[in-house]
């Protein structure tokens, strides 16, 4: 009876063993299983079959599960394929789709004014302008071009002597276009108290050599608007490029000037205000241009305490301080957000460029303190090629770039 009982246990527990193995064959041929070690694999074949449109464990077919997961970047299976077959260029995609919808810059842009931009590339036209603007300009005689009247020192000798006419411009209609030509004959200093040379410049460095003629094009100036004021109808608004460079201050033309960072005697103030004002604006755009209450207090340069705040300034024209290029209610509070390239006219001037074309830009904003080495208080906040705002340099650097800001009635 034993024996008989002990032959029928073992019949079942082979029967048994049987049918369990039956069993996980099957859902292994469906893509699951409980052997951890093959799960991997097997969800990997699920994905290249929904991926390629055919039929999942569920009988629908993979395009109905992706369609139905567009909103979400994909679905879980799609996860697993970017982990295992080398799909991190999709996520890196998503990412910056996100990041591209979290900084849009999504405030108002106009258009207003014209200013000298891209250059001229066509080699016909540009003999065509070079030709009506005749002959060449020198030291002595400035022909039919103007001459910039930038600053530099140099040595002739054991002197010092001061340089004001070696880079000159001249304005050419040709058709219903309007271009300006630049030419010079010594390359304009980083730093005007440093001679002319190649290698104290950034002209050459950007594609720009001296004894040869550029033209650039007269082009419609983008501006951002950061403000509207519904009272008055009038708005706030910054351009878009930066569409020159200088240097921030110098009020003497001797050897040795001296140098301030005092925004309301500032030449750049001047500059903006006069040649910039007229260069780029006709009659009737510079009469919807209103005179603008310039804010230059100690809270407007990101400090509680600084001496060298100058009185406030009415101005058509200016820079923006500190606080305002930090503004929430501007726009500005991100880095992304200030970030500003240069016009090719721009770097014809000088102007220092990063390899993607972006360069640093002055802030009317005056450092509370002098630099360790300099008995002058002659500093002057800016914004870097990456958007930051915590940047000093001497007013004195001629390649830090011009970012016009003005409040207009349109």
């Amino acid at each position: 009876m034993k024996r008989a009982l002990s032959i029928a246990l073992s019949l079942l527990l082979v029967l048994c063993m049987m049918v369990s193995c039956g069993n996980k064959k099957s859902v292994g041929e469906n893509g699951a299983t409980d052997d951890s070690d093959s799960t991997q694999s097997d969800v990997l074949s699920q994905d290249s079959d929904e991926t390629a449109g055919g039929v999942n464990e569920n009988g629908e077919s993979g395009s109905s599960d992706n369609s139905a997961d567009d909103g979400n970047k994909g679905n879980d299976s799609d996860s697993d394929k970017t982990e295992d077959e080398g799909s991190d260029k999709v996520s890196d995609t998503d990412s910056e789709e996100e990041g591209d919808d979290e900084y849009k810059d999504t405030r108002k842009k106009i258009t207003f004014g014209s200013y000298p931009q891209s250059e001229v590339t066509d080699a016909t036209l540009k003999a065509t302008l070079t030709s009506k603007a005749g002959t060449l300009p020198t030291k002595s005689n400035a022909q039919k071009w103007t001459s910039y009247k930038y600053y530099h020192k140099y040595k002739e000798g054991n002197v010092d002597k001061a340089e004001r006419d070696f880079m000159w411009y001249i304005d050419v209609v040709e058709g219903t276009e309007k271009y300006r030509g630049v030419y010079f004959s010594a390359y304009r200093p980083t730093y005007v108290l440093r001679s002319s040379a190649d290698t104290t410049s950034y002209q050459d460095d950007n594609g720009y050599l001296k004894g040869t003629v550029y033209w650039f094009k007269y082009e419609p100036i983008s501006w951002t608007v950061l403000n509207e004021n519904t009272t008055d109808g009038t708005s706030l608004i910054l351009c878009d490029m930066i569409v020159d460079c200088m240097q921030f201050d110098y009020d003497s033309l001797s050897s040795t000037p001296q140098y301030d960072n005092n925004y309301s005697k500032s030449s750049v103030r001047k500059w903006l205000n006069e040649t910039f004002l007229a260069t780029a604006f006709g009659t009737d755009e510079q009469a919807k241009i209103v005179a603008s209450d310039v804010d230059n207090s100690v809270i407007s340069t990101g400090h509680m305490v600084n001496p060298n705040v100058c009185a406030d300034t009415k101005d058509k024209i200016f820079l923006l301080s500190y606080a305002e290029a930090v503004n929430d209610q501007y726009g500005l509070e991100m880095s992304e957000f200030r970030i500003k390239k240069s016009t090719a006219y721009a770097k014809a001037q000088g102007i220092y460029c990063e390899k993607d074309g972006t360069s640093a830009w002055w802030l009317r904003s005056p450092a509370p303190d002098p630099l360790v080495f300099d008995k002058s208080n002659m500093t002057v906040r800016g914004v870097t090629g990456t958007g930051a705002v915590d940047s000093y340099i001497n007013a004195n650097y001629s390649y830090r770039g011009v970012v016009p800001a003005l409040r207009v009635k349109l």
